[in-house]
């Protein structure tokens, strides 16, 4: 949310770091004003059907799935 620098916090979200806020009040106003759609798609990106996004998935389980097999047989068994 924020980072702090001895008596002044600043926005973690903005890049530049010119306005510092004396206060977590005086910040939150900021973040609510100024960032109230920064977790939102632009519109020209496209979303992903769920289709794809559970291929995605059963991909990425399967591959850590057989690294942590893996891993298992050459550590050996823990008691």
């Amino acid at each position: 949310m924020s980072t702090q620098d001895s008596t002044k916090l600043y926005c973690s979200i903005c890049k530049r770091r010119t306005k510092g806020f004396k206060n977590r009040s005086g910040l939150q106003r900021h973040e609510t004003l100024k960032h109230v759609s920064y977790n939102t798609l632009p519109s020209h990106v496209r979303s992903v059907p769920n289709s794809e996004l559970s291929h995605l998935k059963k991909a990425i389980i399967k591959e850590l799935q057989k690294r942590l097999k893996n891993h298992h047989t050459a550590v050996g068994k823990q008691f």
